[in-house]
């Protein structure tokens, strides 16, 4: 089922295969930079920050029109965010054993990244060279803190694995490994704690 903010998720096995679509759009996305630089890297450089060139990641999933795009540092921030985003269903469906329907939101919607009605579950997702990085972790504590959803999750990609941020008793944060998530390793989030 197709909602244009949304992805509905009920089996762990439609994760994987958006996932896929993710990887492969990273890849094309890469054997396009390479032919890019190697014709003129410095005339290059420039527009991968600014200029609108890449298709949206699941732009199809989502409704987006072929024509919607964005630049370099916008795809890869998105493709990552949706990695996460897709493992996390994959890991809560699998490894929690969570059933009903799962909802992941477009990122640049503003609101909750993943919701489950029937288990009454939020999570937020993100990928980041550190998750103090510009108080991210922080602030989706602070998002999510105060929600009447019986379970709330916060799922990051980091190379770290530590944090400064005081995660309050009522909220789980699992980080997976960056290449764990591009491996498609999905059981491999470990806990954060204190």
């Amino acid at each position: 089922m197709q909602h244009s903010n949304q992805l509905i998720i009920t089996d762990a096995g439609q994760t994987l295969r958006y996932a896929k679509e993710l990887l492969d759009g990273l890849e094309q996305a890469r054997a396009d930079l390479r032919k890019d630089l190697a014709a003129d890297a410095a005339r290059y450089l420039q527009p991968l920050r600014f200029d609108k060139t890449l298709p949206c990641p699941l732009g199809e999933a989502f409704g987006r029109a072929a024509s919607d795009r964005m630049n370099f540092v916008e795809f890869l921030n998105q493709s990552h965010t949706y990695l996460v985003g897709l493992a996390a269903i994959h890991y809560l469906l699998t490894s929690r054993q969570y059933g009903g329907t799962f909802i992941l939101y477009r990122s640049t919607r503003g609101g909750r990244d993943i919701e489950n009605q029937e288990e009454r579950l939020i999570a937020e997702v993100f990928a980041a060279v550190h998750p103090d990085s510009n108080r991210k972790l922080k602030e989706d504590i602070r998002k999510i803190i105060h929600d009447s959803s019986l379970k709330k999750y916060i799922f990051f990609s980091s190379h770290a694995t530590t944090t400064k941020a005081q995660i309050p008793p009522d909220i789980s944060v699992y980080r997976i490994a960056p290449a764990d998530l591009v491996s498609l390793r999905f059981d491999r989030f470990s806990q954060v704690a204190n």
